[in-house]
């Protein structure tokens, strides 16, 4: 009986141990990139046009931090709302004036041949600057941070679980069976004998008193 109530404990550690790392990766896969933009303001982009090279090129990574643009250096690399087509935009500071209403900036690409107009900020707003690049993983990001991607990996992972718990539970069932059989054949092999000399006992002891 002890082996018996061993291997199923190993069993149902092994099968939480299994769900815990399930909901582990789930919740990672669905919420950490957002968890990591709101408390600590690092925030990742993909590079989809070529007007940063040779710097950066389509397809890149990028790792942006949040700055106060008072703390913006000609330069510095950051990510803007472009005014000429309202697309976010990855661009070098070219320029930087201050005065008592804020801070101006102008933006230009590597590869472009003029600037971008002159944009207007506050002091302390916040600005994204680019302080890292990964070459050449940016569309395969792009692709598993999608919709589609997460909802596949949800099942995948879910199919997965259920695969996992129905082979830790035919352990299980083996483990609660086979110690099982084994008693009773042990068992069972040395209680007829012996309850065949009871009976034998009882019948002489009622001859006796006859």
């Amino acid at each position: 009986m002890a082996t018996h109530t061993v291997s199923r404990r190993s069993v149902n550690r092994g099968t939480t141990r299994f769900n815990v790392a399930f909901l582990f990766s789930l919740v990672l896969v669905l919420v950490a990139p957002a968890l990591i933009t709101a408390y600590f303001g690092i925030s990742i982009h993909t590079v989809m046009s070529g007007s940063m090279k040779p710097t950066m090129n389509p397809g890149d990574e990028l790792i942006a931090d949040v700055i106060p643009a008072n703390h913006v250096q000609v330069g510095d690399v950051i990510l803007y709302l472009n005014p000429e087509n309202w697309e976010m935009t990855a661009h070098r500071v070219v320029k930087k004036t201050q005065d008592g209403q804020g801070i101006k900036l102008v933006m230009q690409g590597d590869a472009n041949p003029t600037p971008d107009p002159e944009v207007a900020y506050s002091g302390l707003q916040p600005i994204r600057q680019v302080v890292y690049t990964i070459p050449k993983i940016g569309y395969v990001l792009d692709l598993l941070s999608s919709t589609v991607m997460k909802t596949l990996g949800g099942v995948l992972l879910v199919l997965i679980n259920i695969f996992f718990f129905m082979k830790m539970r035919r352990k299980e069932l083996a483990v609660a069976i086979a110690p099982t059989g084994r008693t009773m054949s042990r068992d069972g092999l040395g209680e007829a004998p012996r309850q065949s000399e009871k009976e034998r006992l009882q019948q002489m002891d009622r001859f006796t008193q006859y």
